[in-house]
């Protein structure tokens, strides 16, 4: 009788049996992580727990709502979006915000790679709900900010900020601080009009909402600690420089010249019930 099993054993091939192992593994795996955590804390791609009920925004992106599991982004979650340069982050961002904004949430949009202290966040919400404003940026160089950069950044900004003057005609005293609110008429009318991906990206939305009569918008302190390594010899700085003066100018171009933001501009738009308003298509 042994030695038949041994038999059968030997029978078997060896990728089944390796293959057997993992899954036991992963097995014994989940089920401690849903007995220290609880259930449905971790799930297979494609199962399907009916009493699991997770209150969620959705992406935007059926795709990707479904590769979640659960429809969407977890509310009281802290989620990071990571990815290389120009590979959608701003674009599922922008999703969620509007997204959010359909269920009647008030959304920050804050860039995490800046140098902000998150205090500021209530300082520019009250900004926003006791100017009943269409925009409220934090800024540098408001009288209130508390603000740590050096010197030939405020240079820099100050010559930038009067050029945005000059073109767009912008009453606003500084534009790169990566905190803005939005109020979602002005999303729903500006956004499907961008093209801009990334260095002018601010000034586009800014000077397409105020040419669009979204004037109502306002400036907020902000405390801001600037601990970058780039400095004014460092060759992707100017680079830097260079492509956003390059994209500013792009923008001035396509709104004053070729008028391809003006609402009589023809294009094609489509509904889209995910985020329930229009969006461009390209």
């Amino acid at each position: 009788m042994a030695r038949q099993s041994a038999k059968v054993a030997k029978s078997i091939p060896q990728g089944q049996v390796a293959e057997s192992g993992r899954a036991s593994a992963i097995k014994m795996a989940m089920e401690q992580i849903e007995k220290q955590y609880g259930k449905g804390s971790i799930m297979k791609f494609g199962d399907k727990n009916e009493n699991l009920t997770i209150d969620v925004i959705p992406t935007g992106a059926f795709p990707l709502d479904i590769a979640l599991g659960v429809g969407g982004l977890p509310r009281g979650r802290v989620v990071e979006i990571f990815g290389p340069e120009a590979s959608g982050k701003t674009t599922v961002c922008l999703s969620l915000i509007a997204e959010a904004q359909k269920r009647g949430g008030v959304v920050a949009f804050i860039d995490a790679g800046s140098d902000i202290k998150p205090e500021g966040i209530s300082m520019i919400l009250s900004h926003f709900r006791w100017y009943r404003a269409d925009i409220v940026i934090g800024s540098k160089r408001h009288p209130v900010s508390k603000v740590n950069y050096p010197w030939y950044r405020k240079i820099l900004s100050l010559g930038y900020q009067s050029l945005i003057k000059i073109l767009f005609g912008l009453s606003i005293r500084d534009s790169q601080v990566g905190l803005k609110l939005f109020r979602r008429q002005v999303l729903e009318d500006v956004l499907p009009r961008l093209l801009v991906k990334r260095f002018a990206f601010d000034i586009e939305i800014l000077a397409v909402a105020h040419h669009s009569g979204y004037t109502r918008i306002f400036e907020a302190p902000v405390e801001l600690d600037f601990t970058g390594v780039s400095t004014i010899t460092s060759a992707n700085f100017w680079k830097s420089i260079w492509s956003m003066l390059w994209d500013t100018l792009a923008v001035f171009y396509r709104l004053h010249i070729l008028h391809y933001y003006d609402a009589t501009n023809k294009r094609r738009w489509r509904y889209d019930p995910e985020l329930d308003f229009r969006v461009n298509l390209p």
